[in-house]
């Protein structure tokens, strides 16, 4: 007696088979995609106390400055938050003020808002899918 599949086995594994790779694939595409949302969500988690902080620190000690974007002015020191070209939000101190230091990953904006001020931080998921942020921090005086 000869031993082995038929062809009829054999086209039957094949079937499953090109069902399967590509249930697989995109299920994998859909994991990878959830992975990069979720790290995501922990950078905005992570930026909000410490860019509110920094912020309502600043509100306190000066007066807003809308010469040029988001800042504060008191005697004898400037600070100003911007976005720089590979997207972070940095807070630069000039003067007798703290030093100058990077606030957040992956942001999009900053600009004074009635009450306080806008932050939007965004992430490119894949090519056509791009996920935004946006959180209002209070400032006082504004």
């Amino acid at each position: 007696m000869n031993r082995g599949f038929t062809l009829l086995e054999l086209a039957i594994v094949l079937t499953i088979g090109t069902i399967l790779v590509p249930l697989l694939f995109s299920f994998g595409l859909y994991m990878q995609e959830q992975r990069v949302l979720a790290e995501f969500e922990l950078d905005v988690a992570d930026a909000i106390p410490t860019l509110a902080e920094e912020l309502r620190t600043d509100a306190r000690a000066g007066t807003p400055s809308t010469a040029d974007g988001v800042g504060f002015s008191r005697p004898g020191c400037e600070v100003r938050y911007f976005v720089t070209e590979e997207a972070a939000l940095v807070r630069e101190a000039a003067g007798g003020c703290a030093s100058s230091r990077g606030l957040s990953r992956r942001a999009e904006s900053i600009a004074w808002t009635p009450g306080g001020v806008e932050v939007v931080l965004a992430r490119v998921v894949r090519p056509e899918r791009v996920e935004r942020r946006t959180l209002f921090i209070p400032v006082e005086g504004r």
